[in-house]
């Protein structure tokens, strides 16, 4: 079973080779683990995305460009649409001078300063208010 997803929620600014590059090292990264068919890349725009086809996901990744507010955005929706399990992991990257908003469902575990980005690591819970 696939519980982990690599889920691309671009804006139109994100140029194509920029994508595609970033789809490259995800997929180098994924072989590193030696357990493919624990991963799964969905490139997709979450935001057109109504309902969740997909299996439910334990482990999502979120590299949204700084200062976009797609981290919270990209949080309510998989909530929204039934696309995470409970218990679910979150990591998001943003910008260490990005204000990490209350969203409910949600609570960041822990936060890890690296260079000019900062890890968030979120958990969910349907009983967090």
């Amino acid at each position: 079973r696939r519980h982990t997803r690599y889920i691309g929620d671009w804006s139109s600014d994100v140029c194509s080779s920029d994508l595609s590059n970033a789809v490259k090292i995800i997929e180098k990264n994924i072989k590193i683990t030696k357990s493919n068919e624990l991963f799964e890349i969905l490139n997709i725009d979450l935001s057109q995305i109504t309902t969740w086809k997909f299996e439910k996901a334990g482990l999502v990744f979120l590299d949204p460009p700084y200062f976009s507010d797609l981290v919270e955005k990209a949080l309510i929706k998989l909530k929204e649409i039934d696309a995470i399990l409970p218990d679910a992991i979150i990591v998001a990257e943003v910008s260490i001078r990005e204000k990490s908003k209350f969203i409910k469902n949600f609570r960041i575990l822990f936060s890890k300063k690296l260079g000019k980005s900062m890890i968030n690591f979120y958990k969910y819970s349907p009983s967090f208010e």
